[in-house]
């Protein structure tokens, strides 16, 4: 079951679960979607030996939208520290896919003392990872869709929009398959506020955090499935080659939804990183 903290004047939900004295494990999840990514699949497997916090990021999942503040890398590196001071959750091992792998390599700079071991799913470093032929691949989509082209209409300038719309197509796909299975179609990409997924990626998009990633000094698991049509695989390899002794893997058939598409797969790879 969901919980919240609140912080301030906003509204931030977690799910927690896990074996209580064990290692801990904080998990962020991608854009377009929230903690029920990893439900079921892989923090009910993981918690057979981690204690593990998943937290939706403002304005996704059960959170609420930030008041007054924009939603930026900054903003919600903040969110992870001050949930884990709240719940007094700390050190761990740090988990992010995708947006969430962004959030982690600045919290893994900004808060050293709180991370034991990283790992990185198909985190885009910076702008050259995206893979324009998918986002291009959309636009005719967009054309069929106008609730969120009025939507699109109302946000000031028009960097993202590709991007927004073809996430929103890709996880209109996968999530709905997993939200059916799980009966938990009131708690899914639905709930995604539009403000917010403009914001941080209006933030995120531009940012070269190559000179982040090369003051990471922990011990850092990086991997993708090689089918990733979102994020160049070969791009998030590099991450391997700037971060002094850290471990790449190509996971052969996965999605940029890997962890929906081959969850056994990626706790395999996570607990053989975590535990060894």
């Amino acid at each position: 079951m969901m919980k919240k903290v609140i912080l301030g004047k906003n509204k931030i939900a977690y799910l927690r679960r896990g074996k209580k004295g064990a290692p801990k494990l904080v998990m962020l999840h991608p854009l377009f979607t929230n903690s029920i990514c990893f439900r079921e699949s892989i923090v009910d497997s993981l918690g057979k030996k981690f204690d593990i916090l998943a937290l939706d990021f403002p304005g996704f999942g059960l959170s609420d939208p930030l008041k007054n503040k924009s939603h930026t890398l900054f903003s919600h590196t903040k969110i992870v520290r001050e949930v884990c001071d709240y719940l007094d959750f700390k050190p761990f091992h740090l988990l992010g896919s995708s947006l969430g792998g962004v959030v982690s390599i600045n919290f893994a700079v900004k808060y050293p003392d709180y991370v034991q071991k990283l790992i990185l799913h198909a985190a885009p470093w910076n702008r050259t990872c995206f893979n324009n032929k998918f986002i291009d691949s959309i636009l005719l989509y967009l054309t069929k869709n106008k609730r969120f082209l009025r939507a699109a209409s109302k946000v000031k300038g028009k960097v993202g929009d590709r991007i927004i719309f073809g996430g929103l197509r890709l996880f209109r796909k996968e999530y709905g398959k997993y939200d059916k299975f799980n009966n938990l179609s009131k708690y899914s990409y639905r709930t995604m506020d539009f403000r917010a997924t403009v914001e941080i990626i209006k933030n995120i998009q531009n940012m070269d955090l190559a000179p982040k990633v090369k003051k990471i000094k922990k011990e850092t698991l990086i991997f993708v499935g090689d089918k990733d049509n979102v994020v160049f695989p070969y791009k998030v390899q590099l991450l391997s080659k700037m971060i002094k002794g850290s471990k790449f893997k190509e996971i052969k058939g996965g999605t940029h939804s890997l962890i929906l598409d081959r969850p056994k797969k990626v706790v395999s790879v996570i607990r053989s990183f975590l535990l060894n």
